[in-house]
């Protein structure tokens, strides 16, 4: 190529910097009107959740104020497991809308986060914890209390988040519950002080809905010491115990002259009042109007805060001063950063000295080096249209609204009456909630009822997950496989405590056959950042001894009776090496076996290498690959026991289906799969395998597992399912959640195991799984949720149709049992014959949630019609004329702005002629 045929494209700046203006946002935008900022989509919140690393020792849980288990809400969240990280937080925190808006994170669960030292930083607990709030609330299900009514009635004095928080727990204890509030509606600050756009009414509403749905009564426009008193509710009106919940009722008045200046709550309920249609309120009030007006705000925390951007939303020029400097701010500094951006003025190191009609007077401070500030004696004026004064609230022993001194959660004079939030000195809401939680356990010790804080409980925590597999009882459906995870005694012990429904161990060997582990057996599997869920290994079978195995059975069925242990055995094709490990295992109490015929990296036996060549010491999957195979070992051990028998089948064959029936000829009652897939997991630019074994980094094909085996676990157990639908399928592969294990059910698997889900995560994970399979069941038997089953995620949503086959049902039923929706998505398993040629979609792209990147027209461009176009106002359409329905764009969309939707017949497939694309959408 001669130099004068290359052509290098070059914009001047001014040209650059007009393209910019038009694509960079401004820094600096004022914000109109009280509309909550958009919530992030459930895939975004479901990346953002995923990022959790999963601490041992969560740091984020033990730096919550309210003891939330915020790992475990997280995680759940990144299961889409919206009930239970619901009843996780719940159980702890029964104001979790209202936190999420208001908790000052960063100080909090954020500023204990690992992620901390990372580019990405913290986990943003807060927007996960909105966003599972706001789903749950779309279900309609309510709390129910196990606990009996016993009989003993507390007062409490304040519905702010303090006084409902202990309402909430000692409700769960079984008391009766009254609470006395001086307005005519509950919620406290958060209806009077805080805005819609940080915290909407109807999140309040919901969480006062709650308490009234279990039985708390209120008593409104009820005030403490003017409508009754401590002594009265004691002596007069049958309560055994009082908690105390009223705030700090009294503003903190300037110590200058001051006249013409409206307080921040005056200010502040104003403006609510008209917003959120309090009752007693004038349907004829207006919102104040500040257009061009010059509003200041005097304060530094969160309060003058909220005024600031009150007045900003209602259209005036704001200034915040306050006596300090920024570092002395008690605000929290993202909400200062939001301001900022808005441009809002600040003004640190002004006090002020005298307010008269707008005129301020202010005199300027210094911030020494001893972190000390002195008065200067320089003074400046400004003028003002409105003053808000935002010094906060107090409460003082001469109101005589409390005749005793109240010291953090108790009253002097009294051994039954308590008090918490605000008038007791904490500074945040999520501590006031958590002050109520502790109340409320002093409260019922005092009272003799001892008991540990009940959890929150519905009826989906009622659902059976019991299901019966050849006469074996599971408590629940979930089990770990035969791995590293059930290697040991102690390991399988611990996912029991965990809450496991059963466990196969390791495959067990004759002690001749048991034979060292390699080291660097099990490495991750994907190029992905982060934490894996898919690993290749090359772990081979049991490095224990037969009589190990033996003692370790024995232990576990006398601590467990309950629960289900399955040997998972290994041999060589030698008829009387598997009947002893039979005999012994059966003798020992395994409650059934699963047959090895299927690890890939086993193929030899007698505890060595050095004849593995040998025809007759094949192991694993050497034995299983051929259907005589199969048959023949699964006819050695029936003849020896009577105890199911359940051959474990490999997916590296042509016809898994195969394998089953010889399975079922030889005697089976069941068959467990998949087992892991033949695979090398990388190698390296120097040509060295991943994993690496030894000093010459030697490797073999090892077993590869994870989410990405999951849609052939799901495609082999669906074709045996079909094949033979009564056989039980104890289903493996890709199983990490409620979700996941839910595909398999759908595929036709009984049961479920789970091996690198917990290797990502730990065993509790069981937790967030049999909470998920009860909503699932619960969910198929209520109308309300059946729908919701249809268009359970943004990418169900996409698809063209949301509605399941029983739309006309419109009455709830009895909740199923796991076995009678065993095998449901097989039911639209088909040949390809079977499809409707003249079925036709085409892409929609919502341009609420577009992005603007062009991903989907990349695709279109290289792979499929070059039908998405960009418009000449900037967006990315659809030409229908072009769209084949194929649904990559769908596919790649990062935010899943692309739906598929019907569409006239068309009769031919559109051909890409790959010519330059118009912003018409005409092509030459």
């Amino acid at each position: 190529m001669d130099i004068e045929d290359l052509r290098v494209p070059i914009l001047s700046t001014k040209n650059s910097f007009c393209e910019r203006s038009d694509l960079v946002p401004p820094s600096r935008k004022k914000i109109l009107g009280f509309d909550e900022e958009k919530m992030p989509t459930e895939d975004q919140i479901v990346a953002e959740a995923r990022r959790c690393i999963y601490c041992y020792d969560a740091p984020c849980t033990k730096c919550c104020a309210s003891n939330v288990n915020v790992k475990e809400f997280v995680h759940a969240a990144a299961a889409r497991n919206w009930y239970y990280a619901a009843k996780v937080i719940l159980s702890t925190n029964p104001f979790p809308l209202s936190t999420a808006h208001l908790c000052p994170v960063r100080n909090f669960c954020q500023g204990g986060c690992t992620l901390n030292g990372t580019p990405a930083g913290p986990i943003q607990t807060n927007l996960i914890q909105k966003y599972i709030m706001r789903k749950y609330m779309n279900y309609g299900i309510k709390q129910v209390i196990k606990a009996k009514n016993n009989g003993k009635k507390v007062a409490i004095i304040g519905s702010g988040p303090s006084g409902l928080s202990c309402a909430a727990f000692l409700r769960r204890h079984g008391f009766e519950i009254t609470v006395f509030e001086k307005e005519s509606f509950a919620g406290g600050l958060l209806v009077t002080e805080l805005l819609p756009n940080r915290l909407p009414y109807s999140d309040v509403e919901f969480e006062v809905q709650m308490l009234k749905d279990i039985g708390v009564t209120f008593e409104f426009n009820k005030e403490l010491g003017k409508d009754f008193t401590i002594d009265s509710l004691l002596k007069n009106d049958g309560f055994k115990a009082v908690y105390i919940a009223i705030g700090k009722p009294e503003e903190i008045k300037p110590d200058f002259p001051c006249k013409g200046a409206i307080s921040s709550k005056d200010f502040l309920y104003s403006i609510n009042k008209i917003l959120k249609k309090l009752p007693n309120t004038n349907n004829e009030e207006k919102l104040p109007d500040f257009t061009n007006k010059k509003i200041l705000v005097l304060g530094a925390g969160d309060t003058a805060i909220d005024c600031a951007s009150a007045a900003s939303r209602l259209g005036g020029t704001v200034t915040v001063a306050f006596r300090k400097d920024f570092r002395g701010m008690r605000a929290d500094p993202e909400l200062v950063h939001e301001l900022l951006q808005q441009g809002i003025e600040f003004l640190p190191l002004m006090a002020p000295t005298a307010i008269e009609d707008g005129i301020v007077t202010f005199r300027m401070q210094e911030h020494t080096l001893d972190n000390k500030y002195i008065a200067l004696d320089e003074y400046v004026t400004r003028k003002y249209d409105e003053v808000i004064l935002a010094f906060g609230s107090t409460y003082s022993e001469s109101s005589n609204v409390v005749q005793h001194k109240i010291n953090i959660q108790e009253v002097e004079g009294y051994d039954n009456v308590f008090a918490g939030g605000d008038i007791s000195g904490s500074q945040t809401v999520i501590e006031a909630v958590n002050d109520g939680k502790n109340a409320a356990s002093k409260i019922a010790d005092s009272l003799c009822v001892y008991s540990e804080m009940p959890v929150f409980e519905t009826e989906v925590d009622s659902v059976s997950l019991e299901t019966e597999v050849c006469g074996l009882k599971f408590i629940n459906p979930c089990g770990i496989s035969s791995a590293p995870l059930s290697g040991t005694f102690e390991c399988i012990k611990n996912s029991f405590v965990a809450g496991f429904g059963f466990a196969v161990t390791k495959s067990i060997l004759l002690t001749k056959d048991v034979q060292r582990e390699n080291d660097m057996r099990i490495v991750r599997c994907d190029d992905n950042p982060g934490v894996t869920g898919n690993f290749a290994n090359t772990c081979i079978m049991t490095d224990h001894p037969l009589e190990y195995w033996v003692q370790t059975i024995r232990r576990l069925k006398m601590m467990f009776p309950n629960r289900i242990i399955i040997a998972s055995i290994g041999a060589q094709d030698h008829k009387e090496d598997w009947q002893e490990l039979t005999k012994a295992l059966d003798e020992a109490g395994a409650d059934a076996f699963e047959l090895n015929l299927s690890c890939p990296n086993e193929v030899h036996g007698h505890g060595g290498t050095a004849d593995h060549a040998k025809e007759s010491n094949r192991l694993g999957m050497e034995l299983g690959t051929d259907p005589k195979g199969v048959k023949r070992i699964t006819e050695y051990v029936c003849e020896v026991t009577k105890k199911p028998v359940f051959p474990k089948l490999t997916p590296n064959v042509t016809d898994v289906v195969k394998l089953a029936e010889a399975a079922i000829q030889g005697g089976a009652a069941g068959i467990s799969t998949i087992n892991t897939v033949s695979g090398i997991s990388k190698f390296f630019p120097d040509g060295t395998p991943l994993p690496q074994i030894g000093k010459e980094r030697l490797a073999i094909s090892g077993g590869l597992s994870g989410d990405m085996v999951r849609p052939i676990a799901l495609r082999n157990i669906a074709k045996i399912h079909l094949k033979f639908p009564t056989l039980p399928i104890l289903g493996i592969g890709g199983i990490w959640n409620a979700d996941t294990a839910m595909q398999h059910l759908y595929a036709g698997a009984n049961v479920f195991q789970v091996c690198s889900g917990v290797q990502k995560y730990s065993f509790e994970i069981v937790q967030e799984m049999n909470a998920g399979l009860r909503f699932l069941l619960y969910s198929w038997s209520k109308k309300n949720l059946r729908r919701l089953l249809s268009c359970a995620s943004e990418e169900k949503n996409n698809m063209p149709y949301q509605v399941l086959e029983d739309e006309n049902n419109d009455s709830d039923r009895d909740v199923p049992k796991l076995i009678e929706l065993r095998g449901l998505g097989t039911k639209k398993v088909v040949e390809r014959d079977a499809f409707d040629e003249k079925w036709t979609i085409i892409a929609e792209i919502d341009q609420d949630k577009c992005l603007r990147c062009g991903k989907c027209a990349l695709s279109c461009r290289d792979n499929s019609t070059e039908a998405i176009y960009r418009h000449e106002s900037g967006a990315w359409k659809v030409n229908t004329n072009r769209c084949i329905g194929c649904a990559l764009c769908m596919s790649v969309c990062p935010v899943s702005a692309i739906n598929m939707r019907e569409a006239p017949y068309r009769e031919t497939n559109v051909k890409a002629e790959h010519k330059h694309t118009c912003e018409c959408g005409c092509h030459h």
